[in-house]
């Protein structure tokens, strides 16, 4: 075809191909994580958040889906040992690191001493989620061997 007097052609599919760049996205990672003292090594999506890594594929659903943006701390858990919204961070970045879930912050099958310790120590109307205050209070303070005692309304 001619256009102007220039030769216009389609390239063949040969020099397409040669001139495509070669594929430099991986389609999968393989990330290796402690969760809650338990190893796991699990092949994903290099786009999956450490949030849905957590709640479909190891079925931890303790750590809750909230706002999916990081403001309500629904998601919160501890890579080692720091706060992070599990909304905001790739699964493929924590490859090697330590997490606990507020699973693994449970005494047993219950949810006991941390949810007693957040209510005592937290306010109830709190701008952190459930999660989130219970990290907050484990991460920050030391272990603690004796439940405290709730003051009376009274006085």
């Amino acid at each position: 075809m001619a256009v102007a007097g220039v030769a216009v052609t389609a390239p063949t599919d040969a020099a397409r191909s040669d001139e495509l760049p070669p594929n430099r996205f991986q389609t999968s990672a393989t990330v290796r994580v402690v969760i809650n003292d338990v190893d796991h090594v699990l092949t994903l999506e290099p786009r999956v958040t450490l949030l849905d890594m957590l709640r479909e594929r190891l079925q931890l659903t303790g750590t809750k889906k909230g706002c999916n943006r990081g403001e309500c701390g629904a998601c919160t858990v501890l890579i080692d040992g720091r706060r992070v919204n599990a909304c905001l961070v790739l699964a493929a970045t924590t490859d090697g690191r330590k997490i606990t879930t507020i699973e693994g912050l449970a005494d047993g099958p219950h949810f006991t001493r941390s949810s007693r310790l957040s209510s005592i120590m937290m306010p109830s109307n709190a701008a952190f989620a459930p999660p989130a205050r219970s990290c907050l209070r484990w991460a920050a303070s030391p272990r603690v061997t004796q439940t405290p005692t709730p003051r009376s309304a009274s006085g």
